[in-house]
């Protein structure tokens, strides 16, 4: 039995997870008592597409900013970016 470890569908699911995983696994930094906290928002957004090498999804984390996860299927890589602003 062979595994087709191109499938498109796989890579986007592992993104998807792992930008949900992130979202889940931030934990805020400590704050002085002082300061005023931004109510807790959740994850919005986001959009995926693929073509026979890449597979793009992006998404905003609970903190606001953007990230784009990038998975290269042919030499199977993960590159993530990040942005705020």
């Amino acid at each position: 039995m062979q595994h087709d470890n191109r499938n498109p569908t796989r890579w986007i699911l592992v993104a998807g997870l792992a930008l949900a995983a992130a979202a889940f696994a931030y934990e805020p930094l400590a704050q002085d008592q002082d300061e005023v906290q931004a109510p807790f928002s959740t994850a919005v957004g986001g959009n995926a597409d693929s073509n026979n090498r890449m597979i793009a999804v992006t998404g905003m984390d609970v903190t606001g900013q953007s990230i784009l996860y990038l998975v290269d299927t042919v030499s199977n890589h993960l590159a993530v970016y990040q942005a705020n602003g």
